[in-house]
């Protein structure tokens, strides 16, 4: 009898315990809301559903609830790697690092077995399992399922071959949920590449890239698809031009199509990347373009949809920004309804769903 008291008693004050713990949690981020870094926000049934949400994704740090709407933010940061100006007042908002939480919150889950960060743990009775999160098939599902997804590297598995495959995704611009497909900014990769690299991508997604034309392939293929180039010069003059039609053929011409521009990098009609319509990809080891006496791809120093040459050459070499490349102007990073012979600073391409 006497032990049944003692056990009795020193559950009730490990109770009363967590209680005043999650009573000064409340007052001390009441009515305060982490700008940004959110993971995804969905509606829940209380603040402890919210927090367990947490829980259950490695990558979760700490939520946002508010228990006027019941809506749960899970962020990828915790309050110890943010500035207080990152906060807003928010009433009915309540912000929780998950390290404030007792782990027996989320059962089996609550001592976070699951080390992968694309993976969600699963509690069942007693015990748990690690499963992977669904995966979509490009940047603007993510966007969709995801809504604060910011800027970065993701998983996408590709809606014909089913391979994996990590992508960069633009959350940012224009509503995000585009797919970058080549992007340049300091020269740091040389893209004078031959046909097999320009098929399988190169460089680092981190980084100089070119995604590879077997996967803008088969991701543009899945419905139409928007196109975007956006380019800023040597001063910083930024300019954009977007084509509401782009697909390519399968290999190996992947040949493209494309039509006209709107946007402020496109002053005239045929120009630009439309110039290049309805041609095959071209590197100066697969010679495809229409010159009857120059290979375009070796004469521009990288691979493109050559005609005869070019109006664009974003994957030409990289010189110093502002400049006229020596010899051939038409091989440095070019587009001419922009910057005529110029030399670009920046290049990046890319397409998402309509």
């Amino acid at each position: 009898m006497t032990l049944t008291f003692l056990l009795l008693s020193l559950t009730v004050f490990c109770m009363l315990k967590n209680t005043r713990a999650l009573s000064q949690i409340s007052k001390e981020h009441l009515n305060k809301r982490l700008v940004g870094h959110e993971i995804y926000e969905i509606r829940v049934n209380g603040r402890h559903d919210c927090i367990r949400k947490c829980f259950f994704l490695p990558m979760c740090k700490s939520t946002d609830y508010n228990g006027h709407d019941h809506m749960c933010k899970l962020n990828d940061v915790d309050s110890t790697s943010v500035d207080i100006t990152e906060f807003e007042d928010k009433q009915g908002a309540v912000f929780s690092d998950i390290t404030e939480w007792p782990m027996a919150t989320a059962g089996a889950c609550g001592h976070r077995p699951c080390s992968e960060e694309q993976q969600r743990c699963l509690p069942h009775k007693n015990t748990y399992r690690c499963a992977d999160t669904e995966k979509e098939p490009d940047c603007k599902e993510i966007k969709r399922k995801y809504p604060f997804a910011k800027d970065g590297v993701y998983a996408v598995q590709l809606w014909l071959s089913h391979q994996v495959k990590s992508v960069y995704c633009d959350m940012t611009t224009d509503g995000g949920g585009w797919t970058v497909f080549q992007y340049r900014f300091n020269g740091s990769v040389n893209f004078t590449r031959n046909f097999e690299s320009y098929t399988n991508g190169f460089g680092s997604l981190d980084g100089e890239f070119w995604l590879g034309l077997k996967t803008i392939q088969e991701m543009a293929s899945r419905g139409l698809t928007v196109m975007r180039v956006d380019l800023t010069a040597d001063d910083n003059t930024a300019v954009f031009a977007l084509h509401n039609y782009f697909h390519l053929d399968k290999g190996p011409a992947f040949t493209l199509h494309i039509d006209e521009a709107t946007g402020t990098a496109d002053i005239n009609t045929g120009r630009g990347m439309p110039y290049h319509n309805g041609y095959p990809f071209s590197t100066f080891d697969a010679d495809r373009d229409d010159h009857d006496t120059v290979n375009c791809a070796a004469k521009n120093l990288g691979g493109w949809w050559f005609k005869s040459c070019a109006q664009v050459n974003l994957n030409g070499e990289y010189v110093t920004p502002g400049t006229v490349r020596p010899t051939i102007g038409e091989a440095g990073m070019v587009y001419k309804p922009f910057r005529g012979m110029e030399s670009l600073k920046i290049s990046k391409l890319m397409f998402r769903m309509i």
